[in-house]
């Protein structure tokens, strides 16, 4: 009788080892896939972001461009280009920095 309460006993540990085995790799397998959407999301969201600051870039680029456009060439006659925090001329002398365009677009209004 002893060796069967002994059994029984063995038993019921291992059902419930296997029940907390099995309520741990549930909770892995929940934590795995949370960490896999959340990483996904994080991702997309990422994205969207860049893909926004792009866009904006992109729209101020545009604007800087029509403004550059309306004041005229550099006094020496020459187109503008992109350079750091502003416009540099083609020949290389004038620049003008988006603050001085941002000024200008507000006076043409």
């Amino acid at each position: 009788m002893y060796e069967f309460d002994q059994d029984q006993q063995f038993d019921y540990e291992n059902d419930q080892l296997r029940e907390q085995i099995a309520g741990a790799l549930d909770l892995i397998s929940a934590t795995e896939i949370d960490f896999e959407i959340g990483t996904r999301f994080d991702s997309l969201q990422d994205y969207e972001l860049d893909q926004a600051a792009q866009d904006l870039e992109s729209i101020v680029r545009e604007i800087e461009t029509n403004a550059l456009a309306q004041m005229g060439r550099c006094p020496c006659n020459f187109k503008w280009r992109p350079e750091g925090a502003g416009y540099r001329c083609l020949g290389g002398s004038h620049f003008v920095n988006k603050d001085e365009i941002a000024k200008y677009l507000k006076v043409s209004k």
